[in-house]
Formats: structure tokens, C-alpha cells, sequence
């Protein structure tokens, strides 16, 4: 299994929209994905709710109120039985409902607890995990961190949200450090990218300057970036893929750089 977690301090950066596109693009190609929405706010979990049927969404409902992350690590349950299979797509759902915003103080007291998460999940068996998480610094970041093998920061490409990036990348590290030696790449992704600013510009030459390590590069050696434009806000409210050749291509070669291997 390889675990890619998509984290930043700042919310509004596109944490979820980013994770979910990355795991739609695997489910189409056939694989078997495991989506970990670790954000209270439950916004990625919603939005795969939002696609069920009128049939299925009762269904799936009921299955939520036992089968979710809380109760993965309160009740410590088998992790494969707190996951949701969701029709029609090879997506299975660990959910993050209402109550998980008591996980950031419920465990916190408990020794060991910064391994809990990760000897929990790696129990998993899929090819892919994809983590969503909170836009904070918290023990729920700490734990995504722990946990997996890739960590991708959406970045604003403006230059205040530029100028955050050696605080998050210090955290990174010190958790690869103390808690997850197997965290073996960080990738920044510039984000939201509108290519009429000058400032979008400036802040992109700023990234490619002082962070070429650890950005993704196309194959014409241009740094990838995602648009900033209507078909995203298209995929996240009408859950519509996403079809624009180049959209498309700009996911297939950031799915390529995080799971290499496939």
C-alpha cells in the first residue's frame, strides 16, 4: 500500500478537491483506492455521500454510524470492517463523521498515541490510500503524518501563502524524524494557479527558484500547476469528471510522480 496525504496548515487551498480528484483519477484506471477523509469537517465524506443514489444513500447512511474513523480507533475494530464500500466505483470510503472532532482530545492522553493511527491503518490492504486532512496544526495532522509514505502541500500561488512553506516543511520533517521514517517525499503543488496575475506568476518563479526539489515537472520541464477554473468547482458540486484535455493530463502526471509504480 502507498499512503499519500494531501496537508496543509492554511484551509481553502484545495486539501480536499486535490485528494479527491487523485483518487477518481485512480478508481477510473482500474484501481483499488482507500480514501481516509481525516478532516472533521467531513467535507471529502460528504461529497462521496452526495454521489449516491436515492436508493443507496439510506443504505450507506446506516452503515456510517458504525463504520467510520472514530469508531475505528475508540472501538478498535478490524480497520477493513470501518470501511465504506461505495457502489459503483472502487473507492472505499473510512469516513470522518460529526464526532471525530473529539479524536483531537479523546486519545491524546493515551500512551503510544501518536502510533495509534498508524499501526491501526497499516492493517489496510489496498494499492492506494489517499488521506484528506484538517486545515490546522493538531494531533490529526501529526497522525496523517505518520502514516504515509508521500506527503503533497497544496500551495496558494501567492506569496503570502509562499512565505508559510518553511514552517510546514520544518513539521514534515520533524515528523519523518520522530514519527514516520518511511515518509520518503514531500511535493509541493502550486494551486488555484490563475495564469491572467502577474502575482500567480511571480509567486510560481518564486516556488521553482527555492523549492525545484520538490516540485512535479511536465514533460515539456514546465513545473506543474493546477488552474484555477469552473471545470474543478464543476467536479466538487455536480461531481462530474473532469474533462478537459489538459486537466486531465495535468492529473495523470500528478498521479504518476505520487504512485510511480503504477
Amino acid at each position: 500500500m502507498r499512503a499519500v496525504a494531501f496537508q496543509n496548515q492554511k484551509g481553502g487551498v484545495g486539501k480536499s478537491t486535490l485528494s479527491l480528484l487523485v483518487a477518481e483519477q485512480l478508481a477510473q484506471s482500474g484501481r483499488k483506492v482507500i480514501f481516509l477523509d481525516n478532516d472533521p469537517q467531513g467535507n471529502s465524506t460528504q461529497w462521496f455521500l452526495n454521489r449516491l443514489t436515492d436508493a443507496d444513500y439510506p443504505l450507506i447512511l446506516e452503515e456510517l454510524q458504525s463504520k467510520n474513523l472514530y469508531n475505528l480507533l475508540e472501538e478498535k475494530i478490524a480497520p477493513q470492517n470501518a470501511l465504506l464500500e461505495l457502489p459503483e466505483t472502487t473507492v472505499k470510503l473510512l469516513a470522518a463523521t460529526p464526532n471525530y472532532e473529539q479524536a483531537k482530545t479523546a486519545f491524546r492522553d493515551q500512551p503510544g498515541h501518536e502510533n495509534l493511527f498508524r499501526m491501526l491503518l497499516l492493517g489496510l490492504s489496498t494499492e492506494a490510500l489517499v488521506c484528506d486532512t484538517p486545515g490546522e496544526l493538531s494531533l490529526l495532522t501529526n497522525w496523517s503524518l505518520s502514516l504515509c509514505d508521500v506527503v503533497v502541500i497544496p500551495v496558494q500561488t501567492e506569496m503570502f501563502a509562499v512565505e508559510t512553506l518553511p514552517i510546514q516543511l520544518e513539521r514534515i520533517r520533524t515528523a519523518r524524524k520522530y514519527l514516520n521514517p518511511e515518509l520518503k517525499q514531500i511535493f509541493l503543488l502550486p494551486n488555484l494557479f490563475d495564469t491572467r496575475l502577474k502575482s500567480c506568476h511571480y509567486a510560481l518563479d518564486y516556488l521553482v527558484d527555492h523549492y525545484r526539489d520538490n516540485l512535479i515537472f511536465q514533460e515539456d520541464q514546465q513545473p506543474l500547476w493546477i488552474p484555477k477554473r469552473a471545470e474543478i468547482m464543476g467536479f466538487i458540486d455536480s461531481h462530474e469528471p473532469v474533462r478537459s484535455n489538459d486537466m486531465t493530463s495535468r492529473l495523470q502526471v500528478l498521479v504518476q510522480a505520487l504512485f510511480p509504480e503504477f
